[in-house]
């Protein structure tokens, strides 16, 4: 097979030559945060963390009580927060996370939200049990 390809100052190129380009790709960035996560142990949703990422290239997080107290932050996307803080169960309710972020694409993300921490919920329960 032979690759036939034009350069901008339409010369051709075949076989194992290369075609330089001065082309800048720009990488799309993206950031999905949930609102609610139930560690109950029974290995879904147990970890509150980013639900899905594209391009991201700074990241922290921050979870605090209702008061306003720092009970969990971290840096690395692929963690997140287990519902404890220092070394014990924190009771079941509403929380707030804020995220600060920063995409290959230069987009900064700063995300505030509730996060609604759901102790007793378990796959196939419905909200009026």
């Amino acid at each position: 097979m032979t690759l036939i390809a034009l350069s901008a100052q339409a010369q051709e190129v075949t076989g194992n030559d290369s075609l330089t380009s001065d082309s800048t790709v720009v990488l799309t960035s993206s950031l999905v945060v949930p609102n609610a996560f139930s560690p109950n142990h029974d290995q879904i949703n147990d970890v509150f963390k980013v639900k899905s990422h594209q391009n991201i290239v700074e990241f922290h997080a921050t979870i605090f009580n209702r008061w306003g107290q720092k009970l969990f932050e971290w840096s690395n996307l692929e963690d997140g927060w287990d519902g404890t803080y220092r070394g014990k169960d924190v009771k079941q309710g509403t929380y707030f996370v804020l995220v600060k972020a920063r995409g290959a694409d230069g987009q900064t993300y700063t995300i505030r939200k509730d996060v609604n921490l759901l102790r007793g919920f378990t796959e196939g329960t419905s909200i009026s049990q």
